[in-house]
C-alpha cells in the first residue's frame, strides 16, 4: 500500500492546492475529479480480487473490449501497439471514434498500462493510465485520466458525468477479471 500512496501523492502534487477534488465514494469505487484547464483530471481507486496479470490482461486486450465495456462497439488493430476504437458514450457525450496507443511498463510502484489517444478531436480522455499493484489476494488499481470532454459544461455537471464514467469503467474491468471492486 505505501508505494501506491506515494504515486497518488506525486500525481496530486502537480496541481495547485486551490483546486479541490470532488469525490464520488461508493462501497466499491472511490472516484475523484477536479478542474485542470483545459478539462478535468480524474482518478478512480478500488481493490479487485484478481491478480495483477489477470487485471493487466483485461486492460491490454483491446480486441476484447467490446465484451468488457458496453460503450465499445468495435476495435481494429492499426499497428502492433495502436488500435482504432468505435465508442458510443451516453448522452451528452455521444460517438467517439479514435485511435489509441497502448503501453505497458513495470516499475517498483506497480504495473502501468497507458492509453494515449493518437487521433485528433475531442476526447473523453487524451491519455489514461491504469496503475495495478498487488495487494493481498488481489490488486489495488488506480485509473487516472485527463478529459477535455464537456469543457463548456458547468464543472459540477462535467465532474458528475466523469465520475460516473470512472465508476462504471472500474466495474467493467473487475467483472471481466471475474471479480467485484471494493473501495476498502
Amino acid at each position: 500500500m505505501p508505494p501506491l500512496t506515494v504515486l497518488i501523492t506525486a500525481a496530486s502534487a502537480q496541481q495547485p492546492a486551490a483546486v479541490p477534488w470532488t469525490v464520488l465514494q461508493t462501497e466499491q469505487v472511490r472516484v475523484q475529479c477536479r478542474g485542470h484547464e483545459p478539462g478535468s483530471e480524474c482518478e478512480a481507486h478500488a481493490w479487485i480480487g484478481a491478480d495483477v496479470d489477470q487485471v493487466c490482461g483485461v486492460l491490454e486486450d483491446l480486441m476484447a473490449w467490446p465484451t468488457v465495456f458496453a460503450t465499445v462497439r468495435g476495435v481494429q488493430r492499426v499497428s502492433a501497439d495502436t488500435y482504432a476504437l468505435d465508442v458510443n458514450l451516453p448522452f451528452p457525450l455521444g460517438a467517439w471514434p479514435f485511435e489509441a496507443k497502448v503501453e505497458h511498463e513495470v516499475d517498483p510502484l506497480g504495473h502501468h498500462v497507458r492509453l494515449v489517444q493518437v487521433s485528433t478531436g475531442t476526447a473523453l480522455w487524451r491519455r489514461a493510465t491504469w496503475t495495478v499493484v498487488p495487494e493481498g489476494k488481489g490488486s489495488r488499481i488506480v485509473y487516472a485520466w485527463h478529459s477535455e470532454a464537456l469543457t463548456g459544461w458547468p464543472g459540477m455537471l462535467r465532474n458528475t458525468l466523469l465520475r460516473r464514467t470512472g465508476h462504471n469503467t472500474v466495474w467493467a474491468v473487475a467483472l471481466a477479471a471475474d471479480s467485484e471492486p471494493t473501495a476498502r
